[in-house]
């Protein structure tokens, strides 16, 4: 189900956010120039909630479904409202470039042991089509012993994706 926003003029934002709506912005490759669009505070604040770069948002605007990658996004630190939001309008077929999380499995069988796990980073920056961003990408870790690693070259990805970092390095060890 797509989520109804509307185009709005740009000006007077503190209008907006007292009405209880959120400015934000739509740009991308396939638009001449950026949409300044409007949404209710509250479905801004949904949206932001999942804080992810690999969710395809479906929006209606002016009567047409467009699909949108929360790219960047601002926050009162003081009363943790969502002030603006910029979105990538994209195409399915189109490469973007997003980063997305990694899940740890397995962690379970280290209990007991004197084993750490080194997380060299908790996401991984790829390149792919829109429709193929993984939601995360999991590794299983079950069967590492110590002196083990994981390097980018070992995960799996789907295919018309690449990693944005080179094959040697390390994702995870277990010392």
């Amino acid at each position: 189900m797509a989520i109804q926003i509307q185009q709005r003029k740009l000006g007077n934002t503190n209008k907006l956010r007292n009405n209880q709506l959120a400015p934000a912005i739509i740009y991308g490759n396939t638009l001449e120039q950026a949409i300044p669009v409007q949404m209710p505070a509250q479905t801004l604040s949904k949206i932001l909630a999942e804080r992810t770069t690999t969710t395809l948002f479906g929006f209606e605007l002016n009567g047409e479904t467009i699909q949108c990658i929360l790219r960047d996004y601002q926050m009162d630190p003081l009363h943790t409202q969502a002030l603006h939001a910029d979105f990538q309008m994209v195409t399915p077929d189109e490469m973007v470039s997003v980063k997305v999380a990694i899940n740890f499995t397995g962690t379970e069988h280290f209990r007991g042991q004197k084993v750490v796990l080194h997380k060299s980073t908790q996401q991984l920056p790829i390149r792919c089509k829109a429709s193929d961003i993984p939601e995360a990408i999991t590794i299983d870790v079950g069967t590492m012993k110590k002196g083990d690693r994981v390097y980018v070259r070992d995960l799996e990805l789907p295919t018309s994706s690449s990693v944005m970092l080179s094959a040697s390095n390390i994702v995870a060890s277990l010392n």
